[in-house]
C-alpha cells in the first residue's frame, strides 16, 4: 500500500474528478458517469459528495474514535507508548478534520470512529520517532496489534488506508514534541478533541457545502511581489475574509500592515495573485464570491489602493487561483480555468481601454479550478502550463504579431496528479525551466531552450520527495540561477539549487524547523540579485517569513508576520 492520494492543488474540484479518473481502472461505466455529472454540473458534484454530513455525528466520531484507541492502546502493550501521541493530535483536531471535509477522496470517512482512530495511532507513531518513511507505515498498518489497538476487523476490510496515512502525516508534528501524560485517563483524548471540535468553524464549513468544498483546498498561500528594489509586499485573505497586505522596505524598520485592500473580501484563505507590471506599480487579483475574478491596484504616491472592479463576467470555482504576468512595461495577462473546465485569458494595456476577454486559450482543457502558471520569456513572448486531465503538464505559446495562441503541447509522459500546480521559471532569455511533484512523490523538472529541439526532462531533482501534487515554487535571483522550494514529507519547507556550469542539482536542505500542513504552498521571491525571501502559512495558521543573501551560512528565520 502506497501513500494513497492527499490534498488538493486544484481545489475539491481537482479531488472530485481525480476520484472519478482513479475509478476508471476499477469500475469504467462507472466512472465515466461520474466525470460527466463532475463536467456538467461541478459544484452539484461537490455538494453531493459532502451534503449528507453533519458536524455533530463527526464530533461523536473523532472523539469515540480517540476514545476507543487510547482504551485499546492500553491493551497492547508494544503501543502504549503511543497515548501521549493521541492526546497531542486531540490538539489539532478541529484544523485536521477541517482539512479532511475538503478532500472529497476521504471526506466519505469522516463519520467513521475506526477511521479516526487510524489517523490518531499512525500520527502518534510519527510523533514518537516510530513511523519515518513509507516502509515504516506499511509495517505498522499491517501489524495485528494496530488493527487490534484501532478497533479494526482486518487490514483488507479497512479501505480508509490510505486516507489515514495521508492525513497523519499531512497534520504538523508538536512543535516542542510530545508532552507527558496527564493523567486525565482514557477520556482525555476524546473530550479534547469534542471540545475543539465544538469550538471550531466546521459548521461553517458544512453549511457553505459545495460552495467551500469547491475550493482550492491547500492550506492557504500567501501573495508575495517585489515592486521594486528591495521592497517587498505580501497579500492574505484573513479568517474574516478580509484581503490584507503588509510591506517591507530597507529602511531599518520592521514589517508594516497589516492594511485591509480597498474592503476586499471572499472565502477566507481564497489566493491573492500580485503583478508588479512596472516600478512601484501593484496589481492585486482573486476570485470573489460570485466566481468572477477581482482586481485592485495601488500606483506610486496613492494614499489608499483602487478597486475592486470585476474583469468580465467569466466565472470559476470560489478560491480559484488567478495565473498573471506582465510581458512587457505595464500589460497584464491573466489566466483562469473556468467553471466549464475550459482555459481562458484575459489583457489589459494601458490605452485607456477596459480589460479584454475572456478567449479561450486553443481550446485548452482541465479540471475546474486548475492552476495555470505563466511565465514571459522574453518582451511580449507568453508560455503558459497546467497539468491536464490525463496527469501529465501540458503547455501553449504566444508570440508578438500572432493571431492566435498555439499549442497545446504534452511534455513528456511523466505524470502528476490531474490539476496539480506546475512551478515554472525563466532564468535568462528565452530560457524555460519547470518543476512538478510527480504522482510516484518524486520532484521533477524539465527544461527548454531555442536551440530548435523539443523539451528536455523530465529528470529527478536530487532525490527529492513530497506528497504527490506538491507545489514547487521556483525563482531565479540571478541570471541562470535557480532555487526551488517545497514542503516536504516532514512538513518543513525544503530547498534545492541549480547554477551555470553544474552537472547536477544541490540539496535538499531544510529551513529551520518551522512544522506546516504538508503540500503547503511556498511563496518566492527575489527582490534584488541573488537575495531570496519566502513565506508559507504555519500549521498555527501564522504567516511566517525566512531570508537569504549572499554571505550567510545558512537561511534567517523563520518570523512571525500574522
Amino acid at each position: 500500500m502506497g501513500w494513497g492520494i492527499i490534498g488538493d492543488v486544484a481545489g475539491a474540484a481537482y479531488n472530485a474528478g481525480k476520484s472519478a479518473v482513479k475509478s476508471v481502472t476499477e469500475t469504467p461505466g462507472k466512472a465515466l458517469g461520474e466525470i460527466d455529472d463532475f463536467v456538467s454540473d461541478p459544484t452539484g458534484y461537490i455538494e453531493k459528495q459532502i451534503g449528507d454530513l453533519s458536524l455533530s455525528s463527526i464530533t461523536g466520531a473523532a472523539t469515540l474514535g480517540l476514545d476507543n484507541v487510547v482504551k485499546g492502546l492500553a491493551e497492547e502493550a508494544g503501543l502504549g507508548p503511543l497515548i501521549d501521541g493521541i492526546t497531542a493530535f486531540a490538539d489539532k483536531i478541529a484544523d485536521v478534520v477541517e482539512q479532511v471535509l475538503h478532500m472529497l477522496t476521504c471526506a466519505q470517512w469522516a463519520e467513521n470512529p475506526v477511521f479516526w482512530g487510524a489517523v490518531s495511532v499512525i500520527y502518534a507513531g510519527r510523533a514518537e520517532g516510530m513511523l519515518k518513511n513509507q516502509e515504516d507505515c506499511d509495517r505498522f498498518v499491517n501489524g495485528a496489534e494496530f488493527v487490534r489497538a484501532i478497533g479494526g476487523s482486518s487490514v483488507s476490510a479497512m479501505n480508509f488506508l490510505p486516507c489515514a496515512i495521508d492525513v497523519a502525516f499531512m497534520t504538523p508534528l508538536p512543535s516542542g514534541g510530545i508532552k507527558g501524560s496527564t493523567g486525565g485517563g482514557a477520556m482525555t483524548a476524546g473530550k479534547t478533541a469534542g471540545g475543539l471540535l465544538s469550538s471550531s468553524s466546521l459548521a461553517a464549513v458544512l453549511d457553505a457545502g459545495g460552495t467551500t468544498a469547491a475550493s482550492t483546498l491547500l492550506p492557504p498561500a500567501v501573495g508575495a511581489v517585489s515592486r521594486s528594489k528591495d521592497f517587498l509586499d505580501i497579500l492574505f485573505t484573513m479568517p474574516d475574509g478580509k484581503v490584507m497586505t503588509a510591506a517591507w522596505q530597507p529602511d531599518g524598520r520592521n514589517w508594516r500592515g497589516w492594511w485591509p485592500v480597498a474592503r476586499g473580501k471572499t472565502f477566507e484563505g481564497c489566493p491573492v495573485t500580485a503583478v508588479s507590471r512596472s516600478t512601484d506599480k501593484l496589481d492585486i487579483f482573486m476570485t470573489g464570491f460570485d466566481g468572477r475574478i477581482w482586481t485592485a491596484a495601488w500606483e506610486t504616491g496613492a494614499t489608499s489602493w483602487k478597486g475592486w472592479w470585476p474583469i468580465g463576467t467569466l466565472e470559476a470555482l470560489p478560491k480559484t487561483i488567478v495565473g498573471a504576468v506582465s510581458r512587457s512595461q505595464d500589460k497584464l495577462d491573466l489566466f483562469v480555468t473556468g467553471k466549464d473546465g475550459t482555459v481562458y485569458t484575459a489583457a489589459w494595456e494601458p490605452d485607456g481601454r477596459n480589460w479584454r476577454g475572456w478567449w479561450p486559450v486553443a481550446n485548452g482543457k482541465a479540471f475546474p479550478g486548475s492552476p495555470i502558471t505563466a511565465v514571459s520569456r522574453s518582451k511580449d513572448k507568453l508560455d503558459i502550463f497546467m497539468t491536464g486531465l490525463d496527469g501529465r503538464v501540458w503547455t501553449a505559446a504566444w508570440e508578438p504579431g500572432a493571431t492566435s495562441w498555439k499549442g497545446w503541447w504534452a511534455i513528456g509522459t511523466t505524470k502528476s496528479l490531474p490539476g496539480a500546480y506546475v512551478g515554472a521559471i525563466s532564468r535568462s532569455t528565452d530560457k524555460l525551466d519547470i518543476f512538478m511533484t510527480g504522482a510516484d512523490s518524486t520532484v521533477y523538472t524539465a527544461a527548454w531552450e531555442p536551440d530548435g529541439r523539443n523539451w528536455r526532462g523530465w529528470w529527478p531533482v536530487a532525490n527529492g520527495k513530497a506528497l504527490p501534487g506538491t507545489p514547487v515554487t521556483t525563482v531565479s535571483r540571478s541570471k541562470d540561477k535557480l532555487d526551488i522550494f517545497m514542503t516536504g514529507l516532514d512538513g518543513r519547507v525544503w530547498t534545492a539549487a541549480w547554477e551555470p556550469g553544474a552537472t547536477s542539482w544541490k540539496g535538499w536542505w531544510a529551513i529551520g524547523n518551522l512544522a506546516a500542513f504538508a503540500m503547503t504552498p511556498v511563496s518566492a521571491i527575489t527582490r534584488s540579485t541573488d537575495k531570496l525571501d519566502i513565506f508559507v502559512r504555519g500549521g498555527d495558521r501564522g504567516i511566517y517569513s525566512a531570508a537569504w543573501q549572499p554571505g550567510d551560512s545558512d537561511w534567517r528565520g523563520w518570523w512571525k508576520l500574522a
